[in-house]
């Protein structure tokens, strides 16, 4: 009797094993899946702040003494706009980091709207010596601290000394302290594997 149970039970085990066995693979399959899209996002979104912490760089430095027209981000914020849909995949401190850069970089841009005169659809002429200019200087500092301090989590170790401090200093609070969360996990990380190379 006995046999005969083992030989109903045997083939029902089996299959049961196999379904268990096929859905942990198709759960590590997908897990593999969500993690090669979260970096191609990190990397597209990283080019993007990239480029346009350079482009604010660039007209802070027109402003400190330059005549050349101000150049508008607002190509590259549409770019980067285009991927928030996707940011779901990425962690939450993250999200939050990206979702703060492109605030400050809008504020950017309408400080530059508000400064000066458009020359085109993507230039504006600098502003004067006035509040104005002062006004569009801090939008454009605090832009680009914002933005560097998304890419700091995107992409450790891409920004150099001198832009850390600089982030650190002026980046809006809760960036800010998305940026200590990553950096005390990352510290986290690295922690134990110090301690595992010193050992015998």
């Amino acid at each position: 009797m006995l046999w005969t149970v083992a030989e109903h039970l045997g083939p029902v085990c089996m299959m049961l094993a196999i379904i268990g066995g096929n859905r942990a693979f198709a759960r590590l399959a997908q897990e593999r899946r969500s993690r090669g899209d979260a970096q191609k996002l990190r990397s597209a979104l990283v080019i993007s702040l990239r480029a346009l912490r350079k482009l604010y760089r660039d007209n802070l430095g027109i402003l400190a003494g330059g005549n050349s027209p101000l150049i508008a981000g607002r190509n590259q914020i549409n770019l980067l706009r285009g991927q928030f849909s996707r940011l779901t995949c990425l962690e939450q401190s993250e999200v939050e980091a990206v979702w703060a850069a492109g605030v400050a970089a809008e504020a950017a841009e309408t400080a530059m709207g508000v400064a000066g005169k458009p020359l085109g659809a993507c230039a504006f002429t600098p502003p004067e010596q006035g509040e104005n200019k002062a006004m569009l200087q801090s939008a454009l500092r605090q832009a680009r601290a914002a933005l560097a301090a998304a890419e700091e989590l995107l992409a450790p170790g891409t920004i150099t000394r001198g832009e850390r401090v600089t982030a650190d200093a002026t980046v809006i609070p809760f960036a800010a302290h998305a940026l200590r969360s990553k950096r005390r996990e990352f510290s986290g990380v690295r922690a134990p594997e110090r301690s595992s190379a010193g050992a015998p």
